[in-house]
């Protein structure tokens, strides 16, 4: 892992938690408790979760139907989700995929990428996104040669993404610099406090954009402007 990408992970970081999901954040880890207010959760499902589904791409994982929707939210926060989530439990994502897929009443599907999703964004320090990009890149990057299919769970993948944060935690402790070229921003003030989070968050971006550029190189594609993030923080001066 070279600085270079780190520095343009550490910016994507930052651009997309000033752009959403320091938003989603704020309200998604709040969710137990808008759940007791039923005015509050429509508005919480027609507003916010549904925009993620779109955004986040995994309304594909969820029963068509707005009764679906309803459905998946109900689950989760019988289950106790939220709060496994809160306290940093990794294995909550299998057990709730397995438990969601068993009832039938909201997906017919795993859901662990979409879990993820939702997962990281009520508690960003402890949970990383689990994709398919993702996935083979902690498999294609991981210096222990791990099985491929192992990380079909994300307890695993966690387990994978969290030994590379370790073995290039130098590296990713750097970047408070160019963290702070973005004072005064939702970023900043978050990930300041939450270095956990930041270096996470890195990670995530790094692994999503190896995967893309070795997506690109097989299609002889030259995109690699859409790597280089530099710009942004003259965009936030204008």
């Amino acid at each position: 892992m070279n600085k270079s990408d780190i520095k343009n992970s550490a910016i994507e970081a930052i651009y997309w938690w000033n752009r959403s999901e320091g938003y989603y954040h704020k309200y998604f880890k709040k969710l137990d408790v808008i759940y007791t207010n039923k005015k509050q959760l429509n508005f919480f499902i027609s507003k916010l979760f549904n925009s993620f589904l779109n955004e986040y791409s995994v309304r594909r994982n969820i029963n068509k139907g707005s009764d679906s929707v309803n459905s998946f939210i109900d689950e989760i926060v019988e289950q106790n989700f939220i709060m496994k989530v809160k306290e940093g439990d990794v294995r909550c994502i299998d057990e709730m995929s397995a438990k969601l897929l068993n009832s039938g009443k909201s997906v017919k599907k795993r859901t662990i990428s979409l879990l993820s999703k939702f997962a990281f964004l009520i508690n960003p320090i402890d949970f990383s996104l689990y994709d398919t990009l993702a996935r083979e890149a902690v498999w294609e990057i991981h210096a222990k040669g791990i099985r491929k299919n192992s990380l079909m769970s994300y307890s695993n993948f966690i387990s994978g993404v969290n030994d590379l944060l370790n073995l290039n935690s130098q590296i990713i402790k750097s970047q408070q610099s160019t963290l702070e070229l973005f004072e005064g921003t939702e970023a900043y003030d978050y990930f300041s406090q939450n270095n956990e989070a930041f270096g996470r968050r890195i990670m995530d971006k790094y692994l999503w954009m190896y995967k893309k550029r070795r997506l690109s190189d097989e299609n002889q594609k030259k995109d690699s402007e859409m790597f280089d993030n530099s710009a942004y923080i003259e965009f936030l001066k204008m």
